[in-house]
């Protein structure tokens, strides 16, 4: 495969711009001395140890995008705070486009921050979300979308990068937004991925949930995310949400397993190689996969060539423990040898 397409290509990603912080620490035998609580201990300088910031949700897709070559600009809206200082400063030494990023004194920066044990990386121990409780000001709602809506047709791809998972209302993706997306159906490749309201973004070129989002939009409860959703179930579950949501194709992701490919015509099954559980960090991991699978599909590649290279660039992210991740053209390279 020739990734050197991915880096004639312009992506703009939409939604909730966040931030990411990791730390690597160690795990205090014993509580502290105040409270009946684990410690976490980080010292500086010590081999392993780390506390780092990068761009998380949608801001990890655009990483992924950047990572693999392409030109990319952000769309969304983020606090005059810290937090929103640092993701600047980390978006601008990635060479992101900050132009339609829009900032507001009523809004926190959306920030993930996770602990590690530096004993075992394959998982947090301990997890703290800056989120927001307010709706985003009408003014930078009308603003963003109306710069969205006019500079679209000049990016190869239009990526909706919905992570709201509090009240709905407090989202930068609003429905007046995704109704005029759906109106330039056949006119930009808009593609999407949500973690509540993937059954919303009707008319899509592609969109790409999981198989837990899928099963939710379709009004199913959920008792686990580790519940094994069995294969029947999915492809009944793609058929009933393709009717309802009518994208060009339907890509269902489900983790170990590979992903799903569903067009109106027929179903595939796309496989993944298996990875050893016990090396691996799945987070990030679907971010690579849509931001992997959109380029190679703008890129010229078919759909059943995107969504084994998608596969591929997940499973490379899925080995970089204790951070999000994101693989490069020479890393891709690598893993398809």
């Amino acid at each position: 495969m020739n990734l050197s397409e991915f880096s004639n290509k312009r992506v703009l990603v939409v939604g909730d711009i966040c931030l990411d912080r990791n730390r690597i620490v160690d795990i205090v035998e014993g509580s502290c001395r105040e409270a009946d609580i684990p410690t976490f201990r980080m010292k500086k300088g010590r081999i392993g140890h780390k506390d780092e910031y990068s761009p998380g949700a949608g801001g990890n897709v655009a990483v992924n995008f950047v990572s693999l070559g392409a030109d990319v600009s952000i769309a969304g809206v983020i606090g005059k705070d810290f937090h929103g200082d640092i993701l600047l400063k980390k978006l601008k030494n990635l060479g992101i486009d900050q132009k339609f990023l829009q900032s507001s004194d009523s809004r926190s920066t959306i920030t993930f921050e996770r602990s590690y044990n530096a004993a075992d990386l394959s998982k947090p121990v301990a997890r703290w979300d800056t989120e927001n409780e307010y709706e985003v000001p009408k003014r930078i709602l009308g603003r963003l979308q109306k710069q969205v809506l006019y500079n679209a047709k000049r990016f190869d791809a239009v990526f909706i990068a919905d992570y709201c998972e509090v009240d709905e209302s407090t989202a930068v993706i609003t429905e007046s937004l995704l109704e005029k997306l759906a109106d330039l159906k056949g006119k930009i490749k808009v593609f999407g991925a949500s973690r509540n309201r993937i059954d919303k973004f009707k008319d899509f070129y592609c969109i790409i949930p999981n198989d837990n989002e899928l099963i939710r939009a379709n009004s199913q409860v959920i008792e686990s995310f580790e519940e094994k959703i069995s294969i029947e179930r999915i492809r009944r579950e793609s058929i009933s949400f393709y009717k309802k949501t009518r994208p060009e194709y339907l890509v269902v992701t489900a983790g170990s397993r590979g992903a799903f490919l569903y067009d109106s015509a027929i179903m595939q099954i796309m496989p993944t190689k298996p990875l050893e559980r016990s090396k691996i960090d799945v987070m990030g991991c679907g971010d690579t996969f849509s931001s992997t699978l959109t380029l190679a599909d703008i890129s010229g590649y078919s759909r059943e060539d995107a969504i084994n290279l998608a596969n591929i660039a997940a499973g490379t992210t899925a080995r970089k423990l204790g951070t999000t991740g994101a693989p490069t053209q020479e890393e891709l390279y690598q893993a398809l040898k």
